[in-house]
């Protein structure tokens, strides 16, 4: 259950994330398209610096969170998103944020970069500690 809420908080925040960058990156935009309208030479508009913001926001690294949760029963309900994070690693240079120790060994048995492991998802703040790490993780790509 708290499983599931971490996912659906975690799901909300990236779409928040989404919109705030694309919203970043259309005012940019505008910027730009009024410093060429009427001629503006100021620093804050200076076209070098908004290219800049652009290629941060542009770089083809990626966060996964990777949670898992000790298995009452025999199921095995992680190998199927384990080959999905296997297929996706190999075509991106994605980061990891461990949780859970399932999710630790087979980011280890796969050499996988992880940036950050927690033993378990009932820490306190957990939520709040994953987000800092998200924009901190977004601030340094």
């Amino acid at each position: 259950m708290i499983k599931n809420i971490l996912l659906i908080n975690i799901l909300n925040l990236t779409k928040k994330l989404s919109f705030y960058v694309d919203n970043s990156l259309l005012n940019s935009k505008l910027l730009n398209s009024l410093k060429t309208k009427y001629n503006i030479k100021n620093n804050f508009i200076q076209s070098n610096k908004i290219e800049q913001a652009k290629n941060f926001f542009r770089k083809s690294k990626e966060l996964y969170i990777y949670i898992t949760e000790e298995q009452k029963y025999g199921t095995d309900s992680y190998s199927r998103y384990e080959k999905e994070i296997l297929n996706r690693v190999k075509n991106s240079n994605i980061d990891f944020i461990t949780i859970g120790e399932r999710a630790k060994t087979f980011a280890d048995q796969n050499e996988l970069n992880v940036i950050k492991y927690f033993e378990n998802s009932s820490i306190k703040n957990l939520s709040t500690i994953l987000t800092k790490m998200i924009k901190n993780f977004i601030c340094w790509k």
